[in-house]
């Protein structure tokens, strides 16, 4: 379940080394604009996230290069604020979540298949603090969280159809 997708920057390298970096992907039997759609709608992330518990998105317009949200997690995270870096409808995006404790960069694909498509993400953690101990563990609990929130991604997409 592990794909790569376009990640790359002075960091990389000791993010890997480090445990920080998460990449996961799944196949699902919907069309690629659907789901990069509805991934990138950070709104209807606490629909497939159980950590996600608010959303407010603080830019106007449609969803871009840009686009800012304010939310709040769980697991101590907290509230943090995330910036779409980059938007590529319906192939690619990035973005950048920034809270006290932990930054994260994410970005993901959407490749269009035979039956459907392929949904690929990659999250780098960038702990501070204390919480940069942990950061091997915080690794592994969030390729974990991505394994579950892809299969919940993947039975609301296919049951939409």
């Amino acid at each position: 379940m592990k794909d790569v997708v376009r990640m790359d920057g002075p960091n990389t390298a000791a993010a890997r080394r480090a445990g920080t970096v998460a990449e996961n992907g799944i196949d699902i039997a919907a069309p690629a604009k659907a789901v990069f759609d509805y991934v990138t709608d950070l709104r209807r992330e606490p629909e497939w996230n159980p950590q996600m518990r608010d959303v407010q998105k603080l830019t106007p317009g449609p969803i871009d290069v840009g686009t800012t949200y304010r939310v709040r997690f769980g697991r101590g995270v907290g509230m943090a604020t995330i910036e779409n870096t980059a938007f590529d409808r319906p192939r690619y995006w990035s973005a950048m979540s920034r809270s006290r404790r932990l930054d994260v960069r994410a970005e993901g694909s959407v490749v269009e298949t035979a039956p459907g498509c392929r949904l690929s993400v990659r999250t780098e953690l960038q702990p501070r603090g204390l919480l940069r101990l942990l950061a091997p563990v915080l690794g592994q609990v969030m390729r974990r969280s991505w394994e579950q929130d892809l299969r919940r991604i993947k039975t609301i997409m296919e049951s939409s159809r």
